[in-house]
């Protein structure tokens, strides 16, 4: 990682001669962040590691010298605060009492009101003035580091687009809306004066930003839209339509304060990048309705009232499509870097680059090598994301990289596939037969959910992604319900079950497919199997139809 001013630390915060805590207070285990930081690069590991095993150092320079200072100014009704509080830090092992090395410095003690009302106790060591400890640790210990305009102006410097007066006179115009709410951001552009949105994209953020307020998550939504499509307004005079405030302020000052100054810090560099004047205009939330529904992915709104953006990256690819091309980009990226090769937009070059490292691997990247037909997969997302981003696709229709691909498949080809069997009815009852003894009630309820799932798959010719899940699929309920099959969605009659796949592989519009499996009557009946499921594993009709406890189903 690149340095970090404020985080390097400019003297010696431990020693190894310094005596370990062998009774450390700390709840940080030493010989555990010692095997997640293992792989991590630079100082920090060694930083950390030696501070929990052998406590920090101060910085103080100062000579061993005997101060003990009475404690401030405390009145009565504040002694209850400092008892209390020195009572609860040590019954949590935070401080712990010793008896001290003469010389040594007592700093005194004093307690000062808070910002909620309350008070709070504090260890003055600015405490006496001249003789206190922070007297003797030098200012550059304890400094902060901001970046210069200088040192800004070095990062720009590489994308700067050399304007510098600011001309809108003879510019194209394009318009984003944006809008964000606790769990996505959204957006969408029009070009000139086009009724017809351009570019749109919905999308789910990060945990990280998630948690954020928000404010920042609103002026995020707009650095987004500029990274997205920054290439294809290229030089345009922009004006973003938002009903937050926080983003309107910020885009007219040029400056927030606190944490959505990060976002705005990246969108403000994102014009300077692509030559872009931005100006920005607020608008009430009700008339903003079509970058809400982005922002909350509500595709029947979206199909109601604006169809057109079903054919717009990235609804006009499948859920698990754009999870492949997502895998596609990151590594193209990773390997432009390590050839100091411009990944955007792709040359013959570096599409030729990634398809023969792929095929060979790259074990410094990690990256495997990958099947003749993986790759030419890899190359049309590659292809796609130029067409989100609009840029141009001339390159994907070169003759050099065709014959590439070909000299790949006829050098890497496997020439005996491997031969799979198909699972048959022996096969599976085979399976089936196998008895454990359950050593706990949820073991018992994942193996009937199991068992159910093989047969109704094998009755209905499921794929496996049409049944299972992953936890993190589970994390938010609406998105779960688009793509996931319900306990609702099984209706079991007589003779049969129907069964609603809200998401399948062979539903090119989205609508849902129905399933139809018979009632045989046999050990291998998905019907007696779905049935004997409600029963023992009582779930509400918004639980997925397959589950194991406690984690997804996969």
């Amino acid at each position: 990682p690149a340095p970090r001013p404020n985080c390097t630390p400019k003297f010696d915060v431990f020693r190894e001669s310094d005596p370990i805590l062998f009774n450390s207070p700390s709840p940080l285990r030493p010989e555990a962040w010692q095997r997640l930081l293992s792989s991590y690069p630079g100082d920090l590991p060694i930083l950390l590691v030696g501070i929990l095993t052998h406590g920090a150092r101060l910085g103080y320079e100062g000579p061993k010298q005997l101060i003990i200072s009475r404690n401030l100014p405390i009145e009565l009704s504040d002694y209850e605060v400092l008892d209390s509080k020195t009572a609860a830090d040590l019954g949590a092992s935070l401080i712990t009492q010793t008896m001290p090395e003469y010389p040594c410095i007592i700093s005194p003690l004093g307690v000062v009101p808070k910002g909620d009302g309350g008070r709070r106790r504090i260890h003055h060591l600015s405490h006496p003035e001249g003789e206190s400890v922070n007297d003797f640790i030098p200012p550059e210990y304890a400094s902060i580091s901001y970046v210069t305009f200088d040192a800004w102006w070095n990062d720009l410097l590489d994308t700067f687009n050399g304007v510098r007066l600011i001309d809108d006179v003879a510019r194209p115009t394009a318009r984003i809306y944006t809008d964000a709410c606790d769990d996505g951001l959204g957006a969408f552009a029009l070009k000139g004066g086009t009724l017809t949105p351009d570019f749109a994209f919905s999308f789910r953020p990060n945990s990280r930003l998630r948690a954020k307020h928000i404010n920042v998550k609103e002026v995020a939504a707009v650095a987004h839209s500029l990274k997205r499509w920054g290439a294809a307004l290229r030089g345009h005079a922009i004006c973003i339509y938002t009903d937050s405030t926080t983003v309107l302020s910020g885009i007219r000052r040029g400056f927030l304060h606190g944490p959505p100054m990060v976002p705005l810090r990246q969108l403000l560099l994102e014009a300077a990048r692509f030559d872009i004047n931005l100006t920005c205009e607020w608008i009430p939330g009700r008339e903003n309705g079509l970058a809400d529904a982005l922002s909350r992915a509500n595709e029947s709104f979206i199909a109601n009232f604006y169809p057109v953006l079903l054919q717009i990256p990235p609804f006009a690819k499948r859920r698990g499509t754009s999870a492949v091309y997502t895998t596609a980009v990151k590594a193209y990226v990773l390997l432009c870097r390590l050839r100091l090769l411009n990944p955007w937009p792709a040359t013959e070059e570096s599409l030729i680059v990634y398809a023969c490292t792929r095929a060979q691997g790259c074990s410094l990247l990690n990256l495997n090598s990958l099947a003749p037909k993986t790759i030419s997969g890899h190359i049309s997302a590659l292809r796609s994301y130029h067409v989100d981003h609009g840029l141009s696709c001339a390159v994907f229709e070169s003759e050099r990289l065709r014959r590439v691909l070909q000299g790949i498949t006829a050098c890497f080809n496997e020439p005996n596939a491997r031969l799979r069997h198909p699972l048959t009815r022996d096969i599976l009852r085979a399976m089936l037969r196998v008895r454990v003894a359950y050593p706990s009630r949820h073991a018992q309820v994942d193996d009937l959910n199991f068992r159910t799932a093989l047969k109704v798959a094998y009755a209905g010719f499921l794929r496996l992604g049409e049944i299972t899940f992953n936890p993190a699929d589970a994390t938010d309920p609406r998105v779960f319900q688009r793509y996931h099959i319900l306990r609702k969605d099984v209706r079991v009659n007589r003779d049969h079950a129907t069964l609603h796949l809200r998401n399948s592989k062979a539903d090119r519009n989205k609508q849902g497919v129905y399933i139809c499996v018979a009632r045989t009557g046999d050990s291998l009946c998905p019907v007696t199997a779905l049935e004997q499921l409600f029963s023992v594993d009582n779930q509400p009709s918004e639980a997925p139809l397959f589950r194991f406890v406690n984690r997804g189903f996969r």
